[in-house]
């Protein structure tokens, strides 16, 4: 996708999010400066991730200032379908070669009641 088509997508998405007009779009443009507020560009955000495929890191929302600061993190960002599979990684409180069931030797049974402590 190119700059200018990632732009007038980001223009469509604006109306789509705030109905409201805007003029065309440039990178240096401050979203702040645009009227849209941060529901609105997190609004915005899903929308053009779902229109481009591509997904923006919640850490990347926070240095968004400008237009061309969020082309950036939509045109660079691996399409979804590109990250790693990490259902076959083994868990990470694991330790190769090992159970990972608990040892209940030791614990009492279940069905015994601990005796009494009488009152004083």
């Amino acid at each position: 996708m190119t700059d200018q088509e990632l732009l007038d997508l980001l223009h469509r998405g604006l109306h789509q999010v705030t109905s409201r007009t805007f003029p065309p779009l440039s990178k240096e443009d401050n979203v702040q400066e645009l009227g849209v507020d941060s529901l609105e560009l997190l609004e915005l955000v899903s929308w053009a991730e779902e229109q481009t495929g591509h997904r923006v890191p919640d850490a990347k929302l926070f240095t968004v200032a400008t237009v061309g600061d969020l082309c950036g993190a939509l045109g660079t960002v691996p399409d979804r379908d590109a990250v790693p599979d990490r259902s076959t990684a083994p868990a990470l409180d694991t330790v190769p070669g090992q159970s990972t069931a608990p040892d209940r030797s030791t614990a009492p049974a279940l069905d015994t009641v601990p005796d009494r402590v009488a009152s004083p």
